[in-house]
């Protein structure tokens, strides 16, 4: 079993809203095109999120066996997506610009699928 706190639903919803701010952000049409510094550092603090919530600390409840697929999961797609914003960072010609962001954006959609999982099993 994983260990997160008590207040783990709250905590996810959370993630989940936040994840889909970045979700938005990336789906915008391309005059709107998020900054690739925004999306690192939106995706950084979504990796900070999910480290928080997967910490061990007393104040812990056990975090559904069925879920622990999802949070494998989830901490992949972010590396992913943390990869992903680099690269559309360093893309020097605007068609290699909208090809990483749509990657990116296909992650995000995956990292909601899983992050909507383990919220319907708590």
């Amino acid at each position: 079993m994983i260990q997160i706190p008590n207040h783990s639903f709250l905590g996810w919803q959370a993630f989940e809203k936040h994840l889909e701010a970045l979700q938005s952000l990336c789906q915008s049409n391309a005059e709107e095109s998020p900054s690739p510094s925004q999306c690192l550092s939106l995706l950084e603090d979504l990796r900070q999120q999910l480290q928080f919530q997967m910490g061990d600390r007393p104040e812990t409840s056990s975090l559904p066996t069925s879920s622990q697929r999802h949070v494998t999961e989830l901490h992949r797609l972010l590396r992913l997506s943390l990869t992903d914003a680099a690269l559309y960072q360093s893309a020097r010609s605007v068609a290699t610009r909208q090809q990483r962001l749509g990657q990116l954006c296909d992650r995000l959609i995956h990292l909601r699928q899983h992050t909507q999982a383990i919220i319907a099993t708590l």
